[in-house]
């Protein structure tokens, strides 16, 4: 009996230990360490012909307030496949057409159609019936020119860093 006790003492700390240590959201911070710990034990310089094209606040101070033209985004397109881009990533979602300047986004498409090297993103949407993701694409006319489709969707972790996709 003295033995049932102890076993059934011991196994309701062990529980609670348990549910401690679950809700306390500790495994997954010690997780989250050793993962960080891990990928810079592997950090590899990033290769050099890749050029990062930035929408900055030099930008903005020198092209004027979002959203610019698309006319801006066609001319950039057509500049860096001039400068020998061998694939070009927007990471810009062109999903709604221009309703300030309609004839620039057949300018855009046709921008995209002589890169003939252009990656446009696909934006993951959560919508509020039932949490279903939603997909949002680019515009048809430029979804007719594009060559590749890629994500732009990432999840950040509670502390702010991105450590996985959704695929």
């Amino acid at each position: 009996s003295l033995l049932r006790n102890d076993r059934l003492s011991a196994a309701l700390i062990l529980l609670l230990i348990a549910l401690l240590t679950t809700h306390s959201g500790i495994l997954s911070r010690v997780d989250n360490l050793l993962y960080d710990l891990g990928q810079r034990l592997h950090i590899r310089p990033p290769p050099a012909d890749i050029v990062i094209v930035a929408i900055d606040e030099n930008s903005l101070s020198k092209l004027g307030r979002w959203p610019w033209s698309r006319r801006l985004h066609a001319a950039l397109v057509d500049r860096l496949k001039a400068d020998g881009a061998r694939v070009i990533g927007l990471d810009l979602v062109f999903a709604e057409p221009d309703t300030a300047d309609q004839p620039a986004d057949a300018e855009l498409a046709a921008a995209v159609q002589r890169a003939g090297n252009v990656v446009l993103p696909v934006l993951l949407e959560s919508s509020r019936v039932n949490g279903q993701l939603l997909e949002t694409l680019p515009l048809p006319q430029l979804l007719e020119q594009e060559v590749a489709l890629g994500r732009v969707h990432v999840e950040l972790d509670q502390d702010g860093i991105a450590r996985s996709i959704f695929l």
